[in-house]
């Protein structure tokens, strides 16, 4: 009797590792890509955060003196850089952006990724990020050891070209403005702003040319003669100038006066009725020209009024102090002009922001400013017969007060010749 015959299955062990290892090895690829590729995306999501940042700060920063400054912007983008991404200086050496702008400061390194779209009045700024390359941690499974990439952005700068937002500007609250009998005339690149309220008397009057006009802050009313009717806001006027660096007297010495009709830039106790020669001249005490005196400083004169002893100039109390003023009486004459280059450039006359002297026209005078009159704490008087209408300033002074017969005050303000007034609008990314 036949009996039955069993047969054991294959052996299938071997193909059941085989098909483990196939499937291990297909979720490495996997994670591979998974863990590399979602590193990568998180490093690409911080090179653009760090580039959009980098292109708002240098078109934050390039107007802030004024004019452009290339330098600083340049400096500021590569800080940021530095900051959010940790892009060395040295990776912008050579570093090139196939798209760049037209204009490329830094150029010293080679670098065109750093770019504006003018050299003299830039409205874009392009950055570009030095390439940086990223190792993938599982490479190896899938052939590929790393990528690289960067990031772009270009930002618009929006500015107010260094001008200020308005050319007679009276900082000092309730009524910093008493017109009465005096006429005050403005026109150019900016009205005028009155940080509460203002008024004339009949014989007085106040007229700007359209399309600026009278912007009264806080709230301010108005009383008397205004062409155009002004204009009322909530806010109180800030001083425009209030980041504008004092004048540096280090380096000057004491002087005693004019020698053969002639003054040097030097630290005096009253302004020489005489020649100034270009430079800055601080003063510390108060300045009465009277009679058929003068003061030419049409060379490019920038006077420092501040407070002090004698020739020993020191800095004006910052509850307020008395300290250098000019009073111009009978028929005095005073003419200046203020320095075309360096650190005073458009500073005519600069107060001590805590110095209460002041300016005072009286009489038959006549006076010629070609550059800014800053005073935040200090007065603008004019009186009698005075005449003040050969201004090409921007005023920016606590009060003003004109009296007389009538007595006449213009400005005629080209902000191009004057203190720039450091730039506060935002810039926005475009790309």
């Amino acid at each position: 009797m036949r009996g039955a015959i069993c047969s054991r299955p294959p052996d299938e062990r071997g193909a059941t590792l085989v098909l483990f290892a196939v499937c291990m090895t297909v979720c490495l690829v996997f994670v591979a890509f998974v863990v590399d590729l979602g590193n990568a995306r998180q490093i690409r999501r911080q090179a653009q955060s760090a580039v959009d940042a980098a292109a708002l700060a240098g078109a934050n920063t390039l107007y802030q003196s004024g004019s452009a400054d290339f330098p600083t912007a340049v400096t500021t983008i590569k800080t940021y850089a530095w900051s959010n991404y940790g892009v060395a200086t040295s990776s912008w050496v050579n570093c090139t952006d196939s798209n760049a702008l037209t204009y490329k400061p830094d150029s010293a390194n080679s670098d065109t990724c750093v770019s504006f779209d003018s050299s003299t009045t830039p409205t874009l700024v392009r950055v570009f990020l030095p390439m940086r390359t990223v190792a993938f941690l599982f490479g190896g499974f899938t052939g590929l050891a790393s990528t690289r990439f960067s990031a772009y952005a270009q930002a618009t700068v929006k500015t107010n070209g260094g001008a200020s937002p308005c050319g007679f500007c009276l900082l000092g609250s309730g009524s910093p403005y008493d017109g009465q009998n005096g006429t005050l005339t403005v026109q150019g690149d900016a009205g005028v702003g009155i940080n509460g309220n203002a008024s004339t008397k009949n014989n007085g009057s106040v007229t700007v040319t359209p399309p600026n006009g009278t912007t009264l802050y806080s709230n301010g009313t108005a009383s008397g003669n205004f062409s155009p009717t002004p204009t009322t806001v909530s806010g109180s006027l800030s001083d425009p100038l209030a980041s504008l660096a004092v004048p540096s007297f280090a380096g000057l010495t004491a002087q005693s006066g004019c020698v053969d009709g002639v003054a040097v830039p030097g630290i005096y106790f009253s302004i020489p009725t005489c020649h100034l020669n270009a430079g800055v001249f601080v003063i510390t005490g108060p300045t009465h020209i009277s009679g058929q005196t003068g003061v030419d400083a049409s060379a490019g004169v920038t006077l420092y009024l501040t407070c002090g002893v004698g020739t020993t100039p020191l800095a004006c109390a910052s509850g307020g102090q008395s300290g250098a003023d000019l009073v111009c009486t009978g028929n005095a004459t005073f003419q200046i002009t203020a320095p075309s280059t360096g650190p005073t450039k458009g500073i005519a006359i600069f107060f001590d922001r805590y110095n209460t002297g002041g300016i005072d026209c009286r009489g038959n005078g006549a006076a010629a400013v070609n550059g800014t009159i800053y005073g935040a704490s200090a007065y603008l008087t004019m009186r009698g017969n005075g005449n003040g209408c050969d201004f090409n300033s921007l005023v920016v002074v606590k009060t003003a007060n004109f009296n007389g017969a009538p007595s006449n005050f213009c400005v005629s303000y080209d902000h191009t010749q004057n203190a720039q007034v450091p730039n506060t609008q935002q810039p926005t990314l475009t790309q």
